[in-house]
C-alpha cells in the first residue's frame, strides 16, 4: 500500500505528504533547509527538525548524500542520508505514519562517548509535553512539562518506562517521540530531551555509566508521529509498531485468573520495618481481615522474610519464619496463592556472584543460584517453600559497565529479567511475577505491572496513579496492573478515599493496610466492596 507521496524538484528540494505530516525541505544558496514538519491539519510547522546528530549538543552543519532526480512518486517509505563534520550520517526514513532518524559514527578512529544527541538545533513548538515516567518523586504529579524542561526516561520508579514522550500540538492533538531499538542495540541508560533557548530542540540518548569504547555504532532509531488523539495513544503506537516491524515479540501465554484477583500485601502491616516480617504477624493479618470481612487471592509476604542483611540470599530467616511451607500450604488449602518479595540486590553473595552491589547475571555461578533459588522458593518438592511466585524490587539497579560486558545499561536489566522469568516459570509455569516495569520490551519477562511506590499525600493519588496505569495498559497487552497504594509508610488514607473506590478501573485490588487503616470505617468499607466484586476464589 504506497500512501506516501513526494517531490523532488531542482537542487535537492522535497515536498513529502503522508498520512499525518507533510514535510518541506528547501535549499537556497547551498544551505540546506531543515525539515519543516506540519502535523496534519497545522497551517504552521509544528517541529523544525534538523537531520544532524553527534556526540555533543552543538549543532552543526550538513549536506545530503543522497542522490535523486526530479520526480514525483508514491511510495511506502523514502530515506534519505545527510553527513556533517563530525563523521556521524543521519539517515531519515518517511514513512506513512512515522519519521525515523537513525545516526551512524563513520570516522576511523574508536570513539568513546556519554551521550548522543539526534536532530541537534531542531525547534519544536508547543506549550507542552508529557512523560510517562514519575521525572520528581518528591512531587505529587509530574508527567506534564513546559518545553524547557528536560525529560529522562531513565530507570527507577518505572525499571525501565517506555522510551517515549510526547508534546501537544497547537490543534490540541499531539506528537510523540519514541526510541525503538532491537535488542542488540539495548545498551544505553535513558532517552529523553535537551531543550535549548528559543525552542531549540534535540533527543539524547544516554549512555552515562555504561559507555565503552567503540569501533562503529548505529544507534537507535529515534521516531518522530504526529496527529495522535492523546498522549496515550501515542505510547499505543509505540508499541504497535515495535510489534510490526519485529523489534518485539509477544509470547503466546494465558495469564491465570486469579493473578487478576485481589492481592493483600503485608508492607504497611509490618509497618515497614525489618523485625516486623513474622509468620506470626503475616498470620495475624490474614486473621484480622477476615475479622473485618476482608479476603484476597494472593497473599505477597514482603520484605525481611530472609536475612535483613544478606538480601542476596534468598531463603529464610527460621527465626522468624519458621514454617513458611506449612504457611504457603495453608493458604492453597484456603484458595489462596502466596507471593515472596526479592530483590536485585547481592548482599550476601560471594564474590564472584555480585557486581557493583548486584547480581553478576553473567556468572554460571550465580546462573545456577538463580535456578535452585527458584526451585526452592515455588517447588512443591521437600524442603522447598512451594509459594507461587515473587514481587520483584529494586529492579533498576544496575552496575557500572565495562569493557568485557556482554549486556549494559537497560539491556543488562532485560536480561536479569529474562533469567529469573525462565527460571521461575521453568519450576512453575503459571508463577506470577510482578515487577515496576512499564517499558513494552520487557513485558514477556512479567505476569503483572506493579505502578509501584507513591511518596506524596493521598489527596493526589488519584490522578498521580491513574496516570500511571493508563501507562501501564498502553504498554501492557491486557497483564494484569497492581494498583499498588497511595500512602507511603505510615500516612493515613483520608483524603486518598476516592482512588480506592475506582481502582478496580486502574487495574486489580491491592490491599495494603496498617491496622489504623482498617479500623477507618470508610477506607474498610470501600476495601470490603472492591474485594467483594473481584475477589477470584469465591
Amino acid at each position: 500500500m504506497k500512501n506516501l507521496t513526494y517531490r523532488h524538484f531542482g537542487s535537492d528540494n522535497f515536498d513529502i505528504i503522508a498520512d499525518s505530516y507533510s514535510c518541506m525541505i528547501r535549499r537556497h544558496g547551498g544551505k540546506e533547509f531543515a525539515l519543516h514538519i506540519h502535523p496534519k491539519g497545522e497551517r504552521c510547522p509544528g517541529l523544525i527538525l534538523r537531520p544532524d546528530a553527534g556526540f555533543t549538543a552543538q549543532a552543526g552543519a550538513y549536506k545530503l548524500l543522497t542522490q535523486m532526480g526530479a520526480c514525483s512518486e508514491e511510495t511506502e517509505k523514502l530515506e534519505l542520508t545527510y553527513a556533517n563534520e563530525d563523521s556521524v550520517e543521519t539517515t531519515v526514513g518517511f514513512y506513512a505514519d512515522r519519521i525515523e532518524m537513525v545516526a551512524t559514527y563513520t570516522g576511523k578512529a574508536p570513539v568513546k562517548f556519554e551521550q548522543l544527541y539526534v536532530g541537534r538545533g531542531s525547534r519544536l513548538y508547543t506549550e507542552e509535553v508529557f512523560t510517562p515516567t514519575h521525572q520528581d518523586e518528591a512531587a505529587a504529579v509530574s508527567h506534564y512539562l513546559r518545553p524547557d524542561e528536560t525529560v529522562v526516561l531513565a530507570p527507577g520508579l518505572m525499571s525501565p518506562p517506555p522510551w517515549c514522550f510526547s508534546a501537544k500540538q497547537t490543534n490540541a492533538r499531539w506528537m510523540g517521540f519514541a526510541l525503538e531499538p532491537t535488542v542488540e542495540e539495548m545498551d544505553f541508560f535513558s532517552f529523553g530531551s535537551h531543550p535549548g533557548a528559543d525552542r531549540e530542540y534535540a533527543w539524547k540518548i544516554d549512555y552515562s555509566g555504561v559507555a565503552v569504547t567503540r569501533k562503529a555504532y548505529t544507534s537507535p532509531a529515534v521516531v518522530f508521529r504526529f496527529d495522535l488523539e492523546d498522549e496515550f495513544a501515542v505510547l499505543d503506537k509505540h508499541v504497535k509498531t515495535i510489534v510490526e516491524t519485529g523489534k518485539l515479540v509477544i509470547p503466546d501465554r494465558k495469564i491465570p485468573r486469579w493473578q487478576y484477583g485481589v492481592s493483600a500485601c503485608g508492607w504497611r502491616w509490618q509497618h515497614s520495618k525489618k523485625d516486623a516480617c513474622t509468620q506470626e504477624l503475616y498470620q495475624n493479618y490474614l486473621d484480622t481481615l477476615e475479622q473485618f470481612g476482608l479476603d484476597c487471592d494472593t497473599m505477597i509476604i514482603d520484605d525481611f522474610w530472609g536475612d535483613p542483611a544478606k538480601h542476596g540470599i534468598w531463603k529464610t530467616d527460621e527465626t522468624r519464619w519458621p514454617d513458611m511451607r506449612g504457611f504457603t500450604d495453608a493458604q492453597h488449602k484456603a484458595g489462596r496463592h502466596v507471593l515472596l518479595w526479592v530483590c536485585a540486590f547481592s548482599n550476601g553473595l560471594p564474590e564472584e556472584e555480585c557486581r557493583g552491589g548486584v547480581h553478576n547475571i553473567e556468572s554460571p555461578v550465580w546462573q545456577a543460584r538463580l535456578r535452585e533459588d527458584a526451585r526452592r522458593l515455588l517447588s512443591d518438592e521437600p524442603g522447598c517453600y512451594n509459594a507461587d511466585g515473587v514481587k520483584f524490587d529494586f529492579t533498576s539497579a544496575m552496575p557500572q559497565a565495562t569493557e568485557n560486558d556482554k549486556f549494559r545499561g537497560v539491556g543488562f536489566i532485560r536480561e536479569r529479567f529474562r533469567l529469573l522469568y525462565e527460571a521461575l516459570t521453568a519450576v512453575k509455569p503459571d508463577a506470577m511475577i510482578v515487577c515496576q516495569c512499564m517499558n513494552p520490551y520487557f513485558v514477556p519477562y512479567q505476569t503483572v505491572i506493579r505502578l509501584n511506590d507513591y511518596f506524596a499525600l493521598p489527596e493526589h493519588g488519584m490522578e498521580e496513579m491513574g496516570t500511571r496505569a493508563k501507562v501501564a495498559k498502553a504498554i501492557g497487552f491486557g497483564i494484569p496492573v497492581d494498583t499498588d497504594h497511595i500512602s507511603f509508610n505510615t500516612f493515613s488514607y483520608k483524603g486518598g478515599y476516592d482512588y480506592y473506590r475506582n481502582m478496580d478501573k486502574f487495574g486489580t485490588v491491592s490491599v495494603y493496610v496498617n491496622r489504623d487503616d482498617i479500623e477507618d470505617p470508610e477506607v474498610c468499607a470501600i476495601l470490603k466492596e472492591q474485594v467483594d466484586r473481584n475477589l477470584k476464589r469465591k
